[in-house]
């Protein structure tokens, strides 16, 4: 596989990369908040997860528009039995977007029929994971030696945190089209806060696993590896930093500049996780070639 990121592609592919984030986060972060507050009884969160859910319903249709659309411009005419899409995975991740979008605009009847609105939120989730999971076993099934589990990994896990970093934006976005009252937000907004202060450390847990399943194998100082995962895990840490004064403030909604800077910092994160594996694939997995701008970037430093 060949992959070049310049011009428009480096542009709009932080832009995909938090659309595939929310495509897999938003709805398991919406259920969680409705399961937390069946457990707590408090409805605040279930309002919340209402919330995260209308960020699913925008997300699901028009990524599967883009995917189609790209689908449609890149296909080959002729395409081989290697390029032949894996049809039952896409099929239940569609079905997965299908009850996704009937769980998020069924909130009108989820109080009279709270065990339907359930298992659809519950479904909806087992089909995108499986998704995910679905295509990863297919491809190691075919290639072993292409899929380090510790790599696939990464997504799912860095997939939470740049839903909870994308969060409060969220709310600020929709703060005058719900206007759900002050207590709302300021206990939506301290929420996320401390979403991002729990999933900050998911994508810490599977690059150490990654290192420690792969220092040996490969060289992962390499400075177009290294640096960029530094650069990750320090953005990491900030956004967790930001979370936390999110989570502790008395006013949130007030730190509006907080809030744009933590989706900022997600995905400034995300794209230099991205980076580090797309050089490592490049470097140590045949048949791949991400041309990213890292190479370019530490020349200009002065470190290569």
């Amino acid at each position: 596989m060949t992959l070049t990121l310049t011009g428009w592609n480096l542009l709009l592919f932080p832009v995909a990369l938090q659309g595939l984030a929310l495509f897999w986060g938003a709805p398991i972060v919406a259920l969680a908040c409705e399961l937390g507050a069946i457990v707590s009884g408090r409805p605040l969160l279930l309002r919340l997860a209402q919330q995260l859910s209308g960020i699913a319903c925008v997300i699901h249709p028009a990524l599967w528009i883009a995917t189609g659309a790209i689908l449609w411009v890149a296909a080959s005419p002729n395409p081989s039995p290697e390029d032949a899409l894996p049809w039952t995975t896409l099929i239940v991740a569609a079905a997965g977007s299908c009850l996704t979008l009937a769980w998020g605009l069924t909130w009108s009847v989820a109080r009279s029929r709270r065990g339907l609105h359930l298992a659809l939120g519950i479904g909806a989730n087992l089909c995108l994971k499986y998704g995910y999971w679905g295509a990863a076993l297919l491809v190691a099934a075919a290639e072993p030696e292409t899929i380090p589990w510790a790599l696939a990994s990464l997504w799912p896990l860095t997939a939470l945190f740049l839903t909870a970093t994308c969060g409060p934006l969220y709310l600020i976005l929709r703060r005058s089209v719900d206007d759900w009252g002050r207590d709302y937000y300021r206990y939506a907004a301290r929420t996320l806060g401390r979403w991002v202060l729990g999933t900050f450390l998911l994508p810490v847990f599977a690059l150490g696993w990654i290192w420690s399943s792969y220092h040996r194998v490969a060289n992962l100082f390499l400075p177009q590896l290294t640096l960029p995962s530094l650069l990750a895990a320090g953005l990491l840490l900030f956004a967790a930093i930001l979370g936390g004064i999110l989570a502790r403030a008395e006013h949130p909604m007030r730190h509006k500049v907080l809030m744009v800077g933590l989706a900022l910092t997600g995905i400034l994160a995300g794209m230099g996780l991205f980076w580090a594996l797309a050089e490592g694939l490049t470097h140590y997995v045949p048949g791949w070639t991400i041309t990213t701008p890292v190479p370019y970037l530490l020349e200009r430093l002065g470190i290569l």
